[in-house]
């Protein structure tokens, strides 16, 4: 009896397997999009729960006011100092122009902060997020689902 003679096999390409299709590149690149917003939205509730589960409030002393030129227009920041029962404690955040213009050195404002890390701070009622949430996890998970159907 014979052999039968083999095909040969062709050894598996690693690179062939990393090529896509154009469906595939954009699906990849919505998914990718959406984890990046669902993640920001994540951060960003986590981070606003935080302030209602752990912060407190207190009197807060302007001490300067400063404005700085970046990559995205002009950035108003107030810095100010507080007491907390861990002592004092300074803090700055940025502000719209214009509560920035309504605000003076020495002014009283007050000051939202975390018991357990004075050190994150902001002033009340200033940086509230949800907003921003509300827009962003839903059109995250709607891009994160839109790019895994799309990418397979």
């Amino acid at each position: 009896m014979q052999p039968t003679p083999q095909e040969p096999v062709e050894k598996p390409n690693f690179w062939r397997a990393h090529f896509a299709s154009p469906k595939e590149i954009v699906g990849g690149l919505f998914w990718l999009t959406g984890f990046v917003m669902l993640c920001f939205a994540l951060l960003q509730t986590y981070k606003e729960v935080r302030y209602k589960i752990d912060g407190a409030t207190a009197e807060g002393l302007v001490t300067k006011l400063v404005t700085s030129d970046g990559e995205d227009g002009k950035t108003y920041n107030v810095e100010y100092r507080f007491d907390t029962p861990l002592g004092q404690v300074d803090g700055s955040c940025e502000v719209p122009l214009e509560l920035w213009n309504t605000l003076q050195v020495n002014a009283l404002v007050r000051v939202q902060y975390r018991a357990h890390d004075p050190s994150s701070s902001r002033l009340q009622d200033q940086q509230n997020y949800w907003r921003l949430i509300a827009i962003a996890a839903p059109l995250g998970a709607l891009f994160f689902a839109i790019g895994t159907f799309m990418s397979r």
